[in-house]
């Protein structure tokens, strides 16, 4: 079979396709005439297939993120418009879900920036460790 760009062959970049788009490695082996064992050596053992597959997630996680905060703007909008309805339950609605979504983004961004605290002293902790046991590995026995 030809090799194509980054030296992958057609199998190997249908294989990378349908993985990208969550397909099981028993699934595309069967769609691409291969076995798993072989998909599954192609990912561990081909540095090309490997790159070319990270690649692909990655850009497929980008695409997923963008159509997300796409639709999530749409359906802010839609709630917003809401608050203007003419009944009173529509209105309360959309507000107390507006309400909650808030808090619950203030939360996340809250836990985000403690996770961030948290790492740092950690890595101060492992810094300590390591100049102990650096001081440690120095006293004579």
């Amino acid at each position: 079979m030809a090799e194509g760009p980054q030296g992958l062959t057609a199998k190997q970049r249908k294989a990378i396709v349908l993985l990208a788009q969550g397909h099981t490695i028993r699934g595309t082996g069967r769609e691409i005439n291969s076995g798993p064992d072989t998909i599954r050596h192609w990912r561990d053992n081909v540095p090309e297939f490997s790159l070319a597959l990270e690649r692909a997630l990655r850009r497929m996680e980008r695409e997923a993120e963008d159509s997300m905060r796409t639709n999530l703007s749409k359906a802010m909008e839609t709630l917003v418009a809401l608050l203007d309805s003419d009944q009173d339950g529509v209105r309360l609605g959309a507000a107390t879900r507006i309400f909650a979504l808030h808090t619950a983004y203030k939360e996340q961004r809250l836990q985000a920036e403690e996770l961030v605290e948290l790492k740092a002293t950690l890595g101060l902790l492992q810094a300590q460790v390591e100049e102990q046991a650096g001081h440690c590995a120095e006293v004579p026995t």
